[in-house]
């Protein structure tokens, strides 16, 4: 799974792999410049069973869901897919409720 972060006052923009280790994962802010003062958001998420998604959570919140969600048993992970789509909402949307 893959996240665009993009930097509020540049507008640079980066694809990361989440989750990761929140430390990483701000160095990988850093790194890219992806991060003015903590000042960047999200704007989508890649999913391999989805098409590119919106995406306007929490980076660090996202990846810790994430970090559960891969550690769920593939028929709970199934459930949280298809509560997705069936339900037209987005995948963040769908663990956020579920995790």
């Amino acid at each position: 799974m893959e996240v665009y972060v993009e930097n509020n006052v540049t507008g640079a923009g980066r694809w990361l792999a989440i989750p990761q280790n929140s430390s990483t994962l701000m160095y990988e802010l850093i790194k890219h410049k992806l991060s003015s003062n903590g000042e960047y958001q999200l704007t989508y998420i890649k999913l391999d069973n989805f098409d590119i998604q919106p995406c306007v959570g929490n980076l660090f919140i996202l990846n810790k869901k994430l970090s559960k969600y891969i550690k769920l048993p593939e028929k709970v992970q199934s459930t949280i897919y298809e509560y997705s789509f069936n339900n037209g909402i987005t995948f963040e949307e769908a663990i956020c409720t579920f995790l």
